[in-house]
């Protein structure tokens, strides 16, 4: 464990704190906010550099996806097989200063896939942009397009 967050780069970065519920914790919050903190940050390519093999990152970050995923490029080009659990929630990307539609220009840059993952069952299902454009949040799976030979 590292008291660090997944970023694109080494540095620090102003991470505002939710007392009531630590999963609202976000470095997109209010800057007058009175309970933020500076937090060291770190991407996943610099972490993860001496593993051999990645199979499975999950990614929550309410909002900063985008960057994390910038961060860890070069694990996704090396791990072909890598699976990424991430969620999806446009207001959080929007307040980011991200659009949802800047999110899957860049998952399909990385050479990812997406689908769906049903928060209750589990079972994955295709997707399209369009229908997750429209929701409050998602699960998706992010992985390299299967190959049909």
């Amino acid at each position: 464990l590292h008291r660090a967050a997944a970023w694109d780069k080494s540095g620090s970065a102003r991470l505002t704190v939710n007392p009531a519920d630590s999963g609202q914790n976000t470095l997109f919050g209010d800057q007058n906010e009175s309970s933020a903190v500076m937090a060291p940050t770190i991407s996943l390519d610099e972490d993860l550099h001496s593993e051999s093999r990645i199979d499975i990152v999950k990614i929550d970050a309410e909002g900063a996806e985008p960057w994390i995923l910038r961060g860890m490029a070069n694990s996704i080009r090396s791990n072909p097989d890598i699976k990424i659990l991430i969620k999806f929630a446009p207001k959080n990307l929007v307040r980011a200063g991200v659009t949802p539609r800047q999110f899957f220009d860049l998952v399909a840059a990385l050479d990812l896939s997406f689908e769906k993952i049903d928060d209750r069952t589990g079972e994955v299902s295709k997707a399209t942009e369009d229908e997750l454009l429209n929701c409050f949040s998602a699960s998706l799976l992010l992985q390299k397009p299967v190959s049909i030979d």
